[in-house]
């Protein structure tokens, strides 16, 4: 094989689970060690999750009508949509008794997180089986955000031109998750913010990523001082707001576990000359949302994260590394007792306090919390 494709086409967009699916370059690399691998998507967020991937030698967004499927000698497809794409092919390329494409054409949609995805083109099953090596499954764990100089450039003129000094400290908080059972109530989420700004040299970065007016909405609960002290940033790319993260100033990133999270630890799994900020993730409870959300297959295998965990009922905690039996850590209760508060949770962690949030900026951390 010297050129290879790999079609992404999906209607449903979670920023975490596109970023997972990017490890296929790496699967594909694997697997067609001769071949160049190129990249095509239907969804222009992919395209920037997935760009200066140097394994690509190609990104392209286009629909799965456009892509030229017969100037390369296979095609991966990673879509919800197979036999519709199979129905097109077969229109444009074959003829009664001929043929005029000679590509080879397999499936991983498999891969998905999607429900009932409809399989037609055969599976690769030696690339499927190659995701349970346990070398290929660790990398691919791994997620991986390449940023330009550039880009990085282009985010701390940015936070500088809304007011960031050099010397202060800029904590990211992400708010959001497509899954609302992910995010903690807001009366903690304020609290967290207070506990924050205690300290006067701190400042907060929110993304107001549908430009709804969060500024306005957090004047209910803090005062001016503290709200001159957030920046509410609206009117960016996805591609601008993973940047974001990787500013100069930026000491920490706190949030749910959700696709911007994953972003900020694949941003510094690339980084070799940028030390990671400390990146607090709280789990929250949705044990009902199925295995596919354990701490273990989002967070466990990623060297730059710290799983730190507190079993209900256990007073220590324990860290992810320590525990053996890591491929059923589903089974295992990382639940806080409802009647701590988050940021009793965190003070007792040690991990944020109003004097040390801005130190421990080394390695990134995940808190499982109960949401409540």
């Amino acid at each position: 094989m010297n050129s290879v494709l790999i079609f992404f086409d999906f209607e449903t967009f979670f920023v975490g689970g596109a970023l997972r699916h990017t490890s296929q370059f790496r699967l594909l690399q694997q697997f067609f060690p001769n071949a160049e691998i190129h990249f095509t998507s239907s969804d222009s967020r992919v395209v920037e999750l997935a760009l200066n991937s140097p394994e690509l030698r190609s990104l392209e967004l286009k629909q799965y009508k456009e892509v030229p499927y017969d100037e390369y000698d296979c095609v991966v497809f990673l879509s919800e949509r197979e036999t519709e794409i199979a129905n097109h092919i077969v229109s444009k390329y074959y003829k009664l008794f001929s043929r005029k494409i000679d590509t080879i054409m397999f499936s991983i949609s498999s891969f998905s997180y999607a429900e009932d995805v409809k399989v037609f083109f055969p599976v690769l099953l030696e690339l499927v089986g190659m995701k349970f090596d346990q070398d290929i499954r660790l990398d691919c764990h791994k997620n991986k955000v390449h940023l330009s100089k550039e880009e990085i450039d282009w985010a701390n003129t940015y936070l500088a031109e809304k007011g960031v000094k050099k010397d202060d400290m800029l904590v990211i908080i992400n708010d959001s998750s497509a899954l609302d059972g992910k995010v903690i109530k807001e009366g903690e989420f304020i609290n967290l913010i207070k506990l924050i700004l205690e300290k006067q040299d701190t400042k907060i970065l929110i993304y107001d990523v549908k430009n709804v007016g969060k500024r306005s909405h957090f004047k209910e609960y803090l005062n001016e001082e503290m709200l001159d002290r957030i920046l509410f940033v609206a009117e960016t790319s996805l591609r601008e707001d993973i940047s974001l993260m990787a500013g100069n100033n930026v000491k920490a990133i706190i949030g749910p576990c959700t696709g911007m999270m994953h972003c900020a630890s694949g941003i510094y799994n690339v980084s070799k000359d940028k030390k990671a900020p400390l990146i607090l993730v709280y789990k929250g409870n949705f044990e009902d949302m199925g295995s596919a959300y354990g701490t273990n297959y989002w967070w466990g295998k990623n060297d730059l994260v710290d799983c730190v965990l507190k079993m209900k009922g256990v007073g220590e905690l324990i860290h992810l590394s320590d525990i053996e039996d890591q491929d059923n850590i589903i089974d295992y209760e990382f639940l806080y007792e409802k009647d701590i508060h988050l940021n009793q949770k965190l003070d007792d962690t040690k991990l944020i306090t109003a004097t040390d949030l801005m130190d421990k900026v080394t390695p990134s951390l995940l808190i499982e919390v109960e949401h409540y």
